[in-house]
């Protein structure tokens, strides 16, 4: 696609020499740039001369072909080197490969086998090169489908740096833009909405500006940034007088995080959709919509969830401070209205049924024999008396996981015991083995234990092991390796220094107070 440039490292200059004259580098779209005498010399020139191509000899004094690879791959990882080497080594091949050398070529050099092997890297280089012009003509459509994704979910971070998009800072806000009539089709007129509004922010490092489903245009700050009601009515101002385009123009609240980009969205789009706050041309912020409205439902699902979260998690003071923060949100915002109480009521009611079914826990312990939660909810006549309720639930949900969790707890130790004791034997029973066997984190099957037992998993096999090899050297005649073996102990030395360890004598001292006795 173009003319790629070489350069030569080689300590020989009659072998530079034959290199320059056995190519015909024009013909192959190659331009020899430069040669080098040593690798040390080798990096200043790739600083200069860029090359996209560098033949090497493999035996140069002070640095050789493989350690002046490594080092210009390190930084330059898009170069293409060839080694030439006299060794007929796998092993020299073999460490060109693994620090990303291209071709290893042996000596004498052979015109033909070079002048394909540069053949082979030019067609790389051009398939990179198409490749890069391909992403680079993607690249706005990639980025603007990533800025979509953020809307809706969360994005790896590697994602988004791999298209160029970076937050200077870590608070959020977001204007959400709808073309309420339009010049020319909707399509034409969010293309100029779009166009002034990068002319109004241009200079705006911390924003981008984009087209999301639905046919919103976002503009996404990573900043507080106070005046952007302003500025938005500014841009609103200035589309309707030059092309007589009417819009809206909905705003989030400034929160951290790059995850609350999907709330800081439906904040935006709730504002859009409050019309009877502004008519067409006007700028809606959100806090204007939840003074109006006074019921804020996005902060009343985080908490259902939140809520949810504990109940699971068996967490009663939690819980009862999210059913008196949901009740305090109602009647902040709709009012205190014993109908409107008894909705929200019936949402937790919902997520209770659900966390006694997860839990396979008897619904008759929590609601008692007419197993009818919501005909109790609706019997009940003032605020106190439900809130007394729905926290009663919670009281013996709790009560349940956690005496479920217990007797669970004391099931699997008791299991893991008995699996210890039949598997001694085996000198490579441990942690990780027991854990996976019954399919659980070793950490966490570690903390238990110790908890339930009073001594971790090490010391539990080792006095077991050794109870057992008190028993052998009572009631046998085995030797010492026998026991060992019997125990789990594969080294017969080593379990000679584990019983005198814990028993304060030798295994033949023992044998002698047996006999005494």
């Amino acid at each position: 696609m173009g003319i790629y440039k070489v350069l030569i490292v080689d300590d020989e200059y009659l072998v530079r020499e034959l290199i320059k004259r056995s190519i015909k580098w024009e013909e192959l779209g190659l331009a020899l740039v430069g040669e080098a005498s040593g690798g040390m010399e080798a990096i200043d020139l790739v600083e200069d001369l860029n090359p996209e191509i560098i033949i090497t000899d493999i035996n140069m004094p002070v640095m050789d072909g493989i350690k002046l690879s490594e080092n210009i791959l390190a930084k330059y990882p898009q170069i293409k080197i060839i080694i030439l080497s006299g060794y007929d080594d796998f092993e020299y091949a073999k460490k060109s490969i693994s620090v990303g050398v291209r071709e290893y070529i042996l000596k004498p050099i052979d015109s033909t086998e070079l002048t394909n092997s540069l053949l082979t890297q030019v067609n790389d280089i051009d398939k990179e090169e198409e490749l890069r012009d391909k992403m680079n003509f993607m690249e706005p459509y990639l980025k603007e489908r990533i800025l979509n994704d953020l809307l809706f979910s969360s994005v790896e971070k590697d994602e988004l740096y791999k298209y160029g998009l970076s937050f200077k800072s870590n608070m959020f806000r977001l204007a959400l833009c709808r073309v309420d009539r339009g010049l020319g089709g909707i399509y034409k007129s969010r293309q100029y909405v779009i166009d002034t509004i990068n002319n109004y922010f241009i200079d705006k490092s911390d924003s981008y500006c984009f087209w999301a489903s639905g046919g919103y245009i976002v503009l996404l700050f990573h900043n507080k940034h106070s005046e952007l009601e302003n500025l938005c009515q500014r841009v609103i101002n200035n589309i309707n007088r030059r092309f007589n385009i009417s819009l809206t123009i909905g705003i989030s609240q400034t929160l951290i995080g790059i995850d609350n980009i999907s709330s800081l969205y439906k904040q935006s789009k709730r504002g859009l959709e409050s019309r009877i706050i502004g008519d067409k041309n006007s700028v809606i912020l959100y806090d204007d919509t939840v003074a109006l409205w006074g019921y804020d439902p996005i902060k009343s699902n985080t908490l259902l969830k939140e809520f949810s979260l504990s109940l699971k998690s068996g967490l009663l003071e939690n819980c009862k401070k999210q059913i008196e923060d949901l009740f305090n949100l109602q009647i902040m915002g709709v009012g205190g209205d014993l109908n409107s109480l008894r909705i929200l009521s019936s949402n937790i009611i919902f997520i209770v049924l659900q966390v006694i079914s997860d839990h396979g826990i008897e619904i008759e312990s929590i609601f008692g024999q007419n197993k009818q939660p919501y005909h109790n909810l609706y019997r009940l006549n003032n605020i106190g008396d439900i809130n007394e309720y729905l926290f009663s639930l919670c009281r013996k949900i709790t009560y349940e996981i956690k005496d479920k969790n217990c007797k669970s707890c004391n099931l699997l130790i008791s299991n893991v015991k008995k699996f210890i004791k039949e598997n001694m034997r085996n000198p490579d029973l441990q942690l990780t083995i027991v854990a996976e066997n019954f399919h659980i984190n070793p950490s966490y099957l570690s903390r238990k234990f110790k908890s339930e037992c009073g001594i971790s998993f090490i010391d539990f096999l080792a006095r077991l092991r050794l109870e057992k090899a008190i028993e052998l050297v009572q009631n046998s005649d085995k030797r010492s390796y026998e026991i060992a073996e019997e125990i789990g102990i594969s080294d017969p030395h080593y379990f000679s220094i584990f019983f005198k360890k814990k028993m304060n004598m030798s295994l033949s001292e023992y044998k002698k107070t047996l006999k005494v006795k």
